[in-house]
């Protein structure tokens, strides 16, 4: 399995283990999990944008990286249009959309279960 692909199911992961771990937490705890999160985010994007340049052997576009890792929903999609032609760039992206729409799901899912658990 490529390092990119890796990456994407560590960041549906991450989802995963933040719900969890927020579902045992009290409320102001919870703040805290999730400022830790926002953080393995960023480093994850970051890493999933320097993994996809290499697996494509293509430079690096100035500042995608940074910019995946500081506001994924502009760099991500910047990234693929910088990276792609149009038409597959617009296919990333939708699949982009896709990862991130699993990600809440699998958020809210293990969010529950871990309430439901612990009651």
């Amino acid at each position: 399995m490529s390092r990119s692909k890796l990456l994407i199911i560590v960041f549906i992961s991450s989802f995963a283990v933040s719900g969890v771990i927020e579902s045992f937490v009290g409320m102001e705890a919870a703040n805290s999990v999730g400022m830790i999160h926002v953080f393995v985010i960023a480093v994850i994007c970051f890493a999933w944008c320097k993994a996809d340049v290499e697996e494509r052997n293509i430079p690096a576009p100035t500042g995608s990286a940074i910019l995946c890792g500081v506001l994924p929903v502009v760099g991500v999609p910047a990234h693929f249009f910088r990276t792609r032609k149009f038409r597959s760039a617009l296919v990333a992206t939708v699949k982009a959309i896709a990862v991130f729409v699993v990600s809440i799901l699998v958020y809210a899912l293990t969010l529950y279960a871990g309430e439901y658990v612990s009651v």
